[in-house]
């Protein structure tokens, strides 16, 4: 039976093991910077078929195909201003630079663990994946961030350093409505009682919590939209990601089944469709002086049953970079995902890097054998 632990506490030693207190990058050979986005698998927008010939036909016609023709001028637009510009603008829009090595890997859209390639073939951004196919930048925006052409387009003409030349309607929105998409979603949900799904999901990763942390949430039966817009409804752990001051968030959706394993769809994570608020994080516990950051939900938790210090979760790599301590905390603990491809180190070292500069103690923890992360660490010491 797992153990319980109450948020909070003071610092104590980090756990023995497969634990190392700091780990120099010549340790772990080459690292590379970079930011992941898991997100489902790319959502592109087709036509309706074929292009309707006409010999004076009536205008409804021709104002059909003009505007087939607008959007095709558009698609050379946007991928002539950033041909070449790819392993610039995709890292910058949450696709991690282990995503576009030229090498076999996993697929930033469907999760694939080696199916994925990027060639940039003419500078196009150019891909394949086994599972979605080939595409070029666009689609990889498209799919990634799980947002139409146009919100794509703007993104990336603003990244390739032009402002966008049209209104685009936005299909990830900020402000008040993304507070509106971001409420409907967490309140279908209710606190953790140790009973539902995802308790049982968290708890078969040795992982309970007296009382539960109030930023998860369990939503019995949350809509699951698949690449052919069909929809199948599952239980979830929800996760409310925070803006530093609070006045954004967005919230992961962990889809799960009724027994609290994970449930099978294409992305088991996913994250409301609006902005990401960069700087942020979920706050499983109150701020301390000596505090911790990790990347997944998961991993956190168990950092703080190991080590008996508040640990927040920044959900992605690329948004543990950019993560901003609250005021309370003047020591930080970072603790990395030991990724084979090296992800999590880099942006573990990236984030201590600045923090150092900053005035922070920075220590960053890096379990000792690659593939791991801290709850794989916990799991080992239960077995043991």
């Amino acid at each position: 039976m797992p153990s319980s632990i109450r948020c909070g506490g003071s610092p104590g030693n980090s756990a023995g093991g497969l634990l190392t207190s700091t780990v120099r990058s010549s340790e772990r050979g080459r690292q590379t910077v970079s930011t992941t986005m898991r997100s489902r698998t790319r959502h592109r927008k087709s036509g309706r078929g074929s292009e309707a010939k006409t010999s004076g036909g009536p205008s409804r016609v021709r104002l059909g195909t003009a505007r087939r023709s607008s959007m095709r001028s558009n698609l050379v637009n946007v991928h002539d201003i950033a041909r070449g510009k790819w392993r610039s603008i995709l890292p910058a829009l949450g696709v991690s630079m282990t995503h576009l090595t030229g090498e076999h890997g996993p697929c930033p859209m469907c999760g694939g663990k080696d199916r994925f390639r990027f060639d940039d073939k003419g500078g196009d951004g150019s891909y394949y994946c086994n599972g979605c196919g080939a595409g070029r930048g666009v689609d990889l925006v498209m799919g990634v961030l799980n947002i139409d052409f146009s919100e794509a387009r703007k993104l990336i003409l603003r990244e390739a350093g032009h402002a966008p030349v049209e209104v685009a309607r936005a299909s990830r929105p900020d402000g008040e409505a993304a507070t509106k998409v971001v409420d409907a979603i967490w309140n279908g949900g209710h606190p953790l009682n140790g009973l539902d799904a995802a308790s049982q999901y968290l708890r078969s990763r040795g992982l309970e919590f007296l009382p539960w942390p109030k930023l998860l949430r369990f939503h019995p039966r949350l809509r699951y939209v698949h690449d052919d817009k069909s929809t199948t409804y599952h239980p979830a752990l929800l996760a409310r990601f925070v803006s530093l001051d609070a006045t954004a968030s967005t919230v992961q959706m962990i889809y799960l089944t009724a027994e609290g394993q994970k449930a099978d769809v294409p992305s088991v994570k996913k994250f409301a469709p609006v902005k990401f608020p960069m700087g942020g994080a979920v706050r499983l516990c109150p701020s301390a002086e000596t505090m911790g950051i990790a990347e997944g939900i998961e991993t956190a938790m168990a950092a703080m049953i190991l080590n008996d210090i508040p640990v927040w979760a920044a959900l992605t790599a690329g948004a543990m970079v950019k993560w901003e301590p609250p005021q309370t905390a003047k020591s930080i603990v970072v603790y990395a995902d030991a990724d084979r491809s090296f992800t999590g180190q880099a942006s573990a070292f990236a984030l201590a890097h600045r923090l150092k500069n900053e005035g922070y103690n920075v220590d960053v923890h890096v379990p000792a054998e690659l593939d791991i992360d801290w709850n794989d660490v916990l799991l080992a010491e239960r077995v043991a």
